[in-house]
Protein backbone atom coordinates (compact mmCIF):
# COMPACT_ATOMS: atom_id res chain seq x y z
CA UNK A 1 0.00 0.00 0.00
CA UNK A 2 2.69 2.35 1.15
CA UNK A 3 4.34 1.72 -2.61
CA UNK A 4 1.17 2.54 -4.07
CA UNK A 5 0.67 5.59 -2.40
CA UNK A 6 4.41 7.04 -3.53
CA UNK A 7 3.59 5.56 -6.93
CA UNK A 8 0.13 7.64 -7.06
CA UNK A 9 2.02 11.13 -5.48
CA UNK A 10 4.74 10.28 -8.48
CA UNK A 11 2.38 10.05 -11.02
CA UNK A 12 0.17 12.83 -9.96
CA UNK A 13 3.42 15.05 -10.32
CA UNK A 14 3.84 13.95 -13.61
CA UNK A 15 0.54 15.19 -14.57
CA UNK A 16 1.46 18.61 -13.25
CA UNK A 17 4.95 18.92 -14.66
CA UNK A 18 3.30 18.28 -18.21
CA UNK A 19 1.04 20.51 -17.80
CA UNK A 20 3.48 23.00 -17.01
CA UNK A 21 6.68 22.17 -19.10
CA UNK A 22 8.25 24.52 -20.91
CA UNK A 23 11.37 22.57 -21.83
CA UNK A 24 12.77 19.30 -21.73
CA UNK A 25 15.96 19.66 -19.94
CA UNK A 26 14.92 17.86 -17.19
CA UNK A 27 13.29 14.25 -16.64
CA UNK A 28 11.34 12.09 -14.01
CA UNK A 29 10.38 8.61 -14.24
CA UNK A 30 8.16 6.46 -12.42
CA UNK A 31 8.94 2.86 -12.46
CA UNK A 32 8.30 -0.63 -11.39
CA UNK A 33 11.60 -2.54 -10.34
CA UNK A 34 12.71 -6.18 -10.54
CA UNK A 35 15.62 -6.12 -8.19
CA UNK A 36 18.49 -9.62 -7.56
CA UNK A 37 20.98 -10.00 -5.82
CA UNK A 38 23.41 -12.77 -7.33
CA UNK A 39 26.72 -13.66 -6.18
CA UNK A 40 28.56 -16.52 -4.08
CA UNK A 41 26.93 -15.20 -0.77
CA UNK A 42 29.32 -16.88 1.47
CA UNK A 43 29.50 -16.02 4.93
CA UNK A 44 33.39 -14.98 5.37
CA UNK A 45 35.12 -17.66 7.26
CA UNK A 46 32.40 -20.37 7.10
CA UNK A 47 30.72 -22.38 4.50
CA UNK A 48 27.38 -21.25 4.64
CA UNK A 49 25.83 -18.87 2.61
CA UNK A 50 23.22 -16.28 2.57
CA UNK A 51 20.77 -15.38 0.01
CA UNK A 52 18.10 -13.15 -0.95
CA UNK A 53 14.72 -13.65 -3.15
CA UNK A 54 14.56 -12.05 -6.66
CA UNK A 55 11.60 -9.20 -5.84
CA UNK A 56 9.09 -6.64 -7.67
CA UNK A 57 9.42 -3.04 -5.97
CA UNK A 58 8.99 0.40 -6.89
CA UNK A 59 11.17 3.05 -8.21
CA UNK A 60 11.79 6.71 -9.26
CA UNK A 61 14.64 8.75 -11.17
CA UNK A 62 15.30 12.22 -12.14
CA UNK A 63 17.45 13.04 -15.20
CA UNK A 64 18.85 16.57 -16.40
CA UNK A 65 20.52 16.83 -19.85
CA UNK A 66 23.81 17.90 -19.29
CA UNK A 67 24.79 18.47 -23.02
CA UNK A 68 23.74 17.12 -26.68
CA UNK A 69 23.04 12.83 -25.71
CA UNK A 70 24.10 13.42 -22.65
CA UNK A 71 22.41 12.59 -19.17
CA UNK A 72 23.18 12.93 -15.53
CA UNK A 73 20.34 10.79 -13.51
CA UNK A 74 19.69 10.08 -10.27
CA UNK A 75 17.47 7.22 -9.71
CA UNK A 76 16.66 4.82 -6.75
CA UNK A 77 14.58 1.57 -6.39
CA UNK A 78 13.12 -0.45 -2.92
CA UNK A 79 12.25 -3.84 -2.58
CA UNK A 80 11.86 -6.20 0.33
CA UNK A 81 14.01 -9.39 -0.16
CA UNK A 82 13.39 -12.25 1.76
CA UNK A 83 16.46 -13.77 3.15
CA UNK A 84 17.50 -17.85 3.22
CA UNK A 85 20.98 -19.23 4.86
CA UNK A 86 22.14 -22.29 3.61
CA UNK A 87 24.50 -23.74 6.47
CA UNK A 88 23.34 -27.42 8.17
CA UNK A 89 20.23 -26.61 6.83
CA UNK A 90 18.06 -24.20 5.07
CA UNK A 91 16.51 -21.36 6.65
CA UNK A 92 13.75 -18.90 5.56
CA UNK A 93 14.39 -15.38 7.55
CA UNK A 94 13.07 -11.97 7.68
CA UNK A 95 12.72 -9.60 4.36
CA UNK A 96 14.80 -6.83 4.28
CA UNK A 97 14.29 -4.17 2.64
CA UNK A 98 16.98 -3.08 -0.30
CA UNK A 99 17.55 0.29 -1.33
CA UNK A 100 20.00 1.09 -3.90
CA UNK A 101 20.41 4.62 -4.80
CA UNK A 102 22.51 5.71 -7.98
CA UNK A 103 24.31 8.90 -9.69
CA UNK A 104 24.91 7.92 -13.59
CA UNK A 105 26.43 9.80 -16.68
CA UNK A 106 23.36 8.31 -19.70
CA UNK A 107 24.83 8.37 -23.20
CA UNK A 108 21.84 8.21 -25.96
CA UNK A 109 22.91 6.06 -29.32
CA UNK A 110 20.33 7.36 -31.11
CA UNK A 111 17.81 10.03 -31.63
CA UNK A 112 14.38 8.60 -33.34
CA UNK A 113 11.42 7.23 -32.06
CA UNK A 114 12.94 4.35 -29.77
CA UNK A 115 16.47 5.67 -28.12
CA UNK A 116 18.98 2.93 -26.81
CA UNK A 117 21.70 4.64 -24.23
CA UNK A 118 24.68 3.16 -22.43
CA UNK A 119 26.13 5.04 -19.42
CA UNK A 120 28.23 3.79 -15.92
CA UNK A 121 28.00 5.70 -12.04
CA UNK A 122 28.35 5.12 -8.83
CA UNK A 123 25.71 3.16 -6.69
CA UNK A 124 24.91 3.04 -2.92
CA UNK A 125 23.11 -0.06 -1.77
CA UNK A 126 21.22 0.53 0.93
CA UNK A 127 19.68 -1.83 3.90
CA UNK A 128 16.55 -1.35 5.85
CA UNK A 129 14.72 -4.00 8.50
CA UNK A 130 18.08 -5.97 8.70
CA UNK A 131 18.19 -7.02 12.47
CA UNK A 132 17.76 -10.88 13.11
CA UNK A 133 17.51 -12.02 10.37
CA UNK A 134 17.88 -15.37 9.93
CA UNK A 135 19.07 -18.48 12.23
CA UNK A 136 20.31 -21.98 12.21
CA UNK A 137 22.11 -23.94 14.66
CA UNK A 138 25.50 -23.36 13.36
CA UNK A 139 25.13 -19.54 12.26
CA UNK A 140 22.53 -16.77 13.70
CA UNK A 141 22.62 -13.93 11.54
CA UNK A 142 21.80 -11.15 14.00
CA UNK A 143 22.13 -7.93 11.74
CA UNK A 144 23.73 -7.69 8.19
CA UNK A 145 25.08 -3.75 7.56
CA UNK A 146 25.38 -2.38 4.40
CA UNK A 147 28.59 -1.39 2.66
CA UNK A 148 30.18 2.19 3.61
CA UNK A 149 31.77 2.93 0.16
CA UNK A 150 29.57 3.32 -3.04
CA UNK A 151 30.40 0.90 -5.91
CA UNK A 152 30.45 1.14 -9.68
CA UNK A 153 27.36 0.62 -11.69
CA UNK A 154 26.94 -0.06 -15.52
CA UNK A 155 23.51 0.87 -16.87
CA UNK A 156 21.63 0.54 -20.26
CA UNK A 157 18.65 0.96 -21.64
CA UNK A 158 15.91 2.13 -24.03
CA UNK A 159 12.95 4.87 -24.39
CA UNK A 160 10.41 4.92 -26.48
CA UNK A 161 8.75 8.16 -27.06
CA UNK A 162 4.92 8.71 -26.35
CA UNK A 163 4.43 12.08 -28.24
CA UNK A 164 6.87 15.17 -27.61
CA UNK A 165 7.61 15.07 -23.79
CA UNK A 166 6.11 11.16 -22.48
CA UNK A 167 8.33 8.24 -22.72
CA UNK A 168 8.08 4.47 -22.00
CA UNK A 169 11.04 3.03 -21.01
CA UNK A 170 13.04 0.47 -19.62
CA UNK A 171 16.39 0.44 -17.88
CA UNK A 172 18.72 -1.99 -16.34
CA UNK A 173 21.71 -1.94 -13.49
CA UNK A 174 24.75 -4.11 -12.38
CA UNK A 175 26.98 -3.62 -10.43
CA UNK A 176 29.71 -5.84 -11.78
CA UNK A 177 32.42 -5.46 -8.84
CA UNK A 178 31.12 -7.32 -5.45
CA UNK A 179 29.32 -5.22 -3.26
CA UNK A 180 30.65 -6.22 0.26
CA UNK A 181 27.80 -6.55 2.81
CA UNK A 182 29.16 -7.02 6.72
CA UNK A 183 27.44 -9.86 8.23
CA UNK A 184 26.58 -9.75 12.08
CA UNK A 185 26.61 -12.80 13.86
CA UNK A 186 26.48 -14.33 17.84
CA UNK A 187 29.10 -17.11 16.15
CA UNK A 188 31.40 -13.94 16.08
CA UNK A 189 30.51 -10.32 17.58
CA UNK A 190 33.44 -9.03 17.42
CA UNK A 191 33.68 -8.64 13.57
CA UNK A 192 31.68 -8.62 10.60
CA UNK A 193 32.12 -11.55 8.59
CA UNK A 194 31.75 -10.47 4.54
CA UNK A 195 29.02 -11.57 2.11
CA UNK A 196 29.24 -10.39 -1.21
CA UNK A 197 26.39 -9.63 -3.84
CA UNK A 198 26.02 -7.91 -7.08
CA UNK A 199 23.14 -6.11 -7.21
CA UNK A 200 21.34 -6.35 -10.38
CA UNK A 201 17.98 -4.23 -11.11
CA UNK A 202 15.86 -4.26 -14.34
CA UNK A 203 13.09 -0.95 -14.14
CA UNK A 204 10.61 0.02 -16.42
CA UNK A 205 7.87 2.80 -15.89
CA UNK A 206 6.70 5.94 -17.82
CA UNK A 207 8.53 9.49 -17.92
CA UNK A 208 7.81 13.07 -18.58
CA UNK A 209 10.04 15.48 -19.99
CA UNK A 210 9.81 19.28 -18.59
Amino acid sequence: MKAFRISATFAVLLVALQAAAESDRYAVDVRGAWTALPGAGRVQGTNDRLSFGDRFGSGAAVSMRIANASTLEVAASNARMPSTLHASGIATGRAIRFVPASLSLLRDLDNRMIVPYVGAGIEYPMLRRAVDVVSLPSLHVVRIEQPDHPALVLQTGARMLLGTRWSLGVDAKYVPAASTFETRTTEDRTDGLQTNFHPFVIATGLGVRF
